[in-house]
């Protein structure tokens, strides 16, 4: 059995995971209680074709000013947009994330991502708990459009309470296609 679950490599801010890119906010969505998915236009993103991966993370300011983070990319590579997974802590800090205008700063894609094509034919289990749901769903999108490639697929995904779970929204679509969604 072969499973994805380790957390990407630790990172630090050095010059070279400094935030560089503007990356223009394409839309902001509320996924959770205090969960928001960015997605983000890649088109002047130096690092756009770095990302090879399913679980590659940047660091990413949220705005001028603001401390960078390390964010896990949400999107699998290639994606038109590349999306974001940003937790907020009060019903405060949510109102004033959903109001972001952009750009935000994003470094180069950073991590060795999943080996996903090491589990080609072979039982799969995903683990998730809270906003690292963000790092393991381009795992599942991945997965998803490959399905035949691989054996059994199951995700245990767990939050502190049922309106902290995100992508809800995509729960269904992934049981659809023989995914086993296990939320905890």
């Amino acid at each position: 059995m072969w499973r994805v679950g380790a957390a990407p490599e630790p990172c630090y801010v050095s010059p070279m995971t400094t935030p560089t890119d503007p990356l223009a906010i394409l839309d902001r969505t509320k996924i959770a209680r205090h969960h928001v998915l960015f997605r983000l236009d890649p088109s002047n993103w130096s690092g756009a074709d770095e990302q090879k991966a399913p679980g590659h993370y940047a660091m990413v300011a949220l705005g001028p000013g603001k401390d960078p983070q390390p964010m896990a990319l949400a999107s699998i590579p290639g994606a038109d947009a590349r999306e974001l997974v940003v937790r907020v802590h009060s019903d405060e800090h949510l109102e004033e994330t959903l109001a972001l205008d952009g750009p935000m700063l994003v470094s180069a894609p950073m991590g060795k991502g999943f080996p996903i094509e090491e589990a080609r034919g072979r039982p799969l289990w995903l683990l998730a708990a809270g906003s690292a749901i963000g790092a393991i769903r381009p795992v599942v999108e991945s997965v998803m459009a490959e399905r035949e490639a691989f054996g059994p697929v199951h995700l245990l995904y767990g939050a502190r309470t049922a309106a902290d779970l995100c992508f809800t929204d995509r729960f269904e679509a992934w049981r659809s296609a023989g995914i086993e969604v296990v939320p905890v």
